[in-house]
């Protein structure tokens, strides 16, 4: 049988002592057997805590950094800790966030720094709610002045056979209504006595009768009760559109309080009241009623009945979705296990386990 070199004891220096060939011992053979199958890639190697594969034997054991100290460094240096202060967490980023942004944009701002992306969502998120507001107010706008414009334009070709500013003209004519509706009695006979005559039509202003009643038309003391009767409809009128605007206003204020509570979104982007169109009415008799004060309060009421049922779902679609799991661990434990074969490729027996590492190492050896 060869002996390598390696295996060859070493020889004692006193000249007395025969130089003779050592065969290795049991041990020697079992702990260098252990070793070469340790050493062997396998991917039953041991790892360390962290999830590393262990060092073999005569292998420096990495530094808990993943970094060897440089040159010139002592290993036992003390480590200084850094002051520097951490940076603030950024709110999480979602998809929520880019709504209506090309894909390039997307990819752009992806790619600058953490401050340059909140400065950035800042100011679109401020761009956007200022052009809704906008918007909201021109919408509004549009609504009020359509009926009027449709009310002109078939009379539009007219009007400018009249005069080239149709707005004159109709500013005109509402203040000839005006005064034909609220103007004293004495103004109102000179206006008609202006207007027939640019007609053509002939008009005598009336004389009052002194025998007449003196609340008739052709009584004396009428013009004096016309214009009373003329300052109480003005009044009311008045008090009517005081009326109608205050009412407007508040529309106005409401539609902005309504706006802004349905802009409101969370962190990641997504709408904070997700459910508010269908509990508006809802909130709207609870707000009447006096049963909420907020609107906060009056949609935590009304959506109550709508998570409960999102809830009471997603617990039965978690309890399905785990007796499934439970059905598939016990048809998996109830399955016959995998019987592997012990030939390796190539056609050779692949040693399994120690006694069979032992065995062979012994055969190599030549020790029975």
């Amino acid at each position: 049988m060869d002996v390598s070199a390696d295996e060859i004891p070493a020889l004692d220096d006193t000249p007395d002592t025969p130089v003779t060939e050592a065969r290795p011992s049991l041990d020697d053979v079992i702990s260098k057997a252990l070793d070469e199958a340790e050493s062997e890639p396998s991917g039953d190697r041991a790892r360390d805590e962290k999830g590393r594969f262990a060092p073999k034997a005569g292998e420096p054991t990495p530094s808990e950094a993943g970094e060897a100290p440089p040159e010139g460094t002592s290993e036992t240096a003390p480590v200084v800790a850094s002051t520097a202060p951490k940076p603030e967490a950024q709110p999480e980023i979602s998809e929520g966030h880019f709504r209506g942004w090309a894909p390039e944009q997307v990819q752009q701002f992806k790619a600058l720094p953490p401050e340059a992306q909140k400065i950035a969502l800042d100011v679109v998120q401020g761009r956007d709610r200022f052009y809704s507001e906008r918007i909201a107010e021109y919408e509004q706008a549009v609504n009020v002045a359509r009926p009027l414009v449709n009310a002109l334009q078939p009379h539009e070709h007219r009007i400018r056979q009249v005069t080239p500013d149709p707005a004159a003209y109709v500013a005109h004519v509402l203040d000839m209504d005006h005064r034909l509706q609220f103007a004293p009695y004495a103004e109102k006979v000179q206006l008609f006595a202006q207007l027939a005559q640019q007609i053509g039509v002939p008009f005598a202003p009336p004389e009052p009768d002194p025998f007449a009643d003196p609340m008739s038309p052709m009584g004396q003391a009428y013009p004096v009760v016309h214009d009373l009767r003329n300052q109480v409809v003005q009044l009311q009128a008045r008090l009517q559109h005081f009326e109608s605007q205050n009412s407007q206003v508040e529309q106005q204020k409401l539609a902005s309080t309504i706006q802004a509570f349905t802009s409101q979104t969370n962190a990641d982007g997504s709408p904070k009241y997700p459910h508010f169109n269908e509990v508006r009415a809802t909130m709207g008799q609870l707000l009447k009623e006096g049963k909420a004060h907020t609107m906060e309060d009056a949609y935590s009421i009304a959506v109550r009945p709508i998570e409960d049922r999102i809830s009471q779902e997603i617990t039965r679609r978690l309890s399905a979705a785990d007796a499934a799991k439970q059905a598939a661990l016990s048809k998996a434990r109830k399955a016959a296990p995998v019987r592997t074969n012990g030939v390796a490729p190539g056609g050779v027996t692949k040693a399994g386990g120690l006694d069979a590492i032992i065995s062979a190492a012994l055969d190599q050896a030549g020790i029975q």
